[in-house]
């Protein structure tokens, strides 16, 4: 099974838009500028998600590889050089939309911690991209927020 072919058409493009970072639950979230760009790679069977977004005013970067798999399974590998440094997370969600989750901190007082990413597409020229973090008792809260216009052209 490739990638629906309405959520290629959907999110294929660059876009521009408001990144929201939240460092603790409560705490207003941190604002910037953020940039992406979405290409379908191998016939359209990947969708790779490369975006820029600041923190304390130096540059960031990330960039995602989502797929699907016969069985109608969203995988995602992810990288992002202020969430993950030097790891790849990889994700993986039953669908039938994009949302995956992976593990991290395996060394975490209690276990492994989880992020969860949702792509959501509600409306044209419009992407968001939330994650959340899922402590290891199962407490979810809002890590981040991307919230994307389509950029004309």
């Amino acid at each position: 099974m490739t990638l629906p072919s309405d959520l290629v058409v959907a999110m294929t493009g660059s876009w521009h838009g408001i990144y929201k970072l939240w460092l603790e639950p409560g705490a207003p979230a941190r604002e910037c500028d953020t940039h992406a760009r979405v290409s379908p790679t191998l016939e359209e069977r990947f969708l790779v998600y490369e975006y820029e977004w600041s923190y304390e005013g130096a540059a960031q970067y990330g960039n995602a590889r989502l797929g699907c798999t016969d069985d109608g399974i969203f995988q995602m590998a992810w990288t992002d050089t202020w969430h993950n440094g030097n790891a790849i997370m990889f994700c993986t969600g039953p669908g039938p939309a994009p949302v995956v989750t992976g593990t991290y901190a395996d060394d975490a007082p209690g276990g492994a911690w989880r992020w969860r990413t949702e792509f959501l597409v509600e409306e044209p020229d419009a992407l968001q991209v939330v994650a959340y973090n899922i402590t290891s008792a199962g407490e979810e809260m809002r890590a981040t927020e991307a919230t994307y216009a389509r950029v004309p052209g």
